[in-house]
């Protein structure tokens, strides 16, 4: 049995827009208001300039019916102003909602990377690593230290370094010997009369000679 009724035939889906072709229509519906807006404020502009041209050259009516239109181009100014002041508002609050959204996005990326990197971070071999790399700097500055160490002490700090080097400067006469090095040169010149003495009475010298050159030594 065939059916009296023809099918219908069917309508094409339209797709549903997404966000960002919902923002883009309410744009467009901001600009179309605002270029609405500009227009009636042109238009009362003009209807007042027609009133007073009017009402100056005594066309009572033609004054009245240019404030008239002026009337009405002021409650459609109003209304305008009425629905632009809500598109902006929501366009605005939609505007905010979406960056808060994308900020909110790219901090749960961030904290997703966050926790790979730390996951993948071994903190007590860190710290084993930092470790052994402050003990062997340590250990080089000692080993610099033990090698530009002078070998011999010469019994001067750094103060008689700077003293006898500010005196060489100025032309002053040489400073005398360190104490350690005066007892030093002392034991040496005991030691050298006791061997002359030795010598002395090995070889036959007499003790006047010996103490001339004791006197000459400085004894």
């Amino acid at each position: 049995m065939t059916s009296w009724f023809r099918a219908k035939p069917s309508v094409p889906v339209a797709p549903e827009p997404n966000n960002e072709e919902r923002l883009q229509r309410l744009r467009q519906t901001r600009e179309a208001l605002r270029r609405r807006h500009a227009t009636a404020l042109r238009l009362v502009d003009e209807c007042h300039r027609e009133a007073l041209r009017f009402g100056q050259a005594g066309q009572k009516q033609m004054a009245v019916a240019a404030i008239r239109r002026k009337q009405a181009h002021e409650r459609e100014l109003a209304q305008v102003a009425g629905l632009l002041t809500n598109v902006e508002s929501q366009l605005s609050a939609i505007e905010t909602a979406t960056l808060s959204a994308s900020v909110a996005t790219s901090m749960r990326d961030g904290a997703k990377v966050m926790s790979s990197v730390h996951a993948e971070l071994d903190t007590v071999g860190l710290e084993r690593d930092m470790l052994d790399m402050r003990l062997h700097a340590r250990e080089a500055e000692h080993a610099t230290r033990s090698m530009t160490r002078p070998l011999f002490d010469t019994g001067y700090d750094e103060d008689d370094y700077d003293d006898e080097l500010a005196k060489i400067m100025m032309g002053a006469a040489p400073p005398p010997p360190h104490p350690l090095q005066s007892a030093s040169v002392a034991e040496e010149t005991v030691v050298m009369v006791r061997r002359a003495d030795d010598s002395a009475h090995t070889a036959g010298v007499s003790a006047d000679e010996m103490k001339r050159l004791e006197a000459d030594l400085g004894m």
